[in-house]
């Protein structure tokens, strides 16, 4: 089964609790300063246009904004994965993965472990192709 957990989908679910847990996952997993990110995420928010909507989740979809373009390149550089691997997208799945799956086709998606081996192709500088396994 190949149901695909899409950025939009973890805009759906991530509340404020949830990225109280991504913060300190970062901290705890990888030794980030999330003092400082989240200081620099503050500011994000406050110059974001989209906290000016009157959506109940805003601070999730910003964060994951956030996330994408600030805290995505440190992680494939301390991963030494590729600039275009998906790793802050596949950390968010993997830590709402219970969220994410409200539905019995995504909750077996998830159990079956299926999603850890989707592979993400790209040419390297060379334009040999490398294929990555997420997690």
């Amino acid at each position: 089964m190949n149901i695909m957990i899409t950025q939009k989908d973890v805009k759906d679910v991530i509340e404020y609790s949830d990225v109280k847990s991504v913060w300190q996952h970062l901290e705890k997993t990888f030794g980030l300063n999330v003092n400082i990110h989240e200081e620099n995420f503050k500011q994000y928010f406050i110059n974001h246009p989209k906290h000016r909507y009157p959506e109940y989740k805003n601070l999730g979809i910003v964060f994951v904004d956030f996330g994408k373009q600030e805290i995505e390149p440190l992680l494939n550089k301390i991963l030494q994965r590729d600039d275009s691997y998906p790793t802050w997208n596949n950390l968010l799945r993997f830590l709402l993965k219970d969220k994410l799956a409200d539905t019995s086709a995504q909750r077996d998606y998830y159990k079956s472990g299926a999603w850890k081996s989707v592979r993400i192709e790209h040419h390297d500088q060379a334009g040999l192709q490398n294929n990555f396994i997420s997690f």
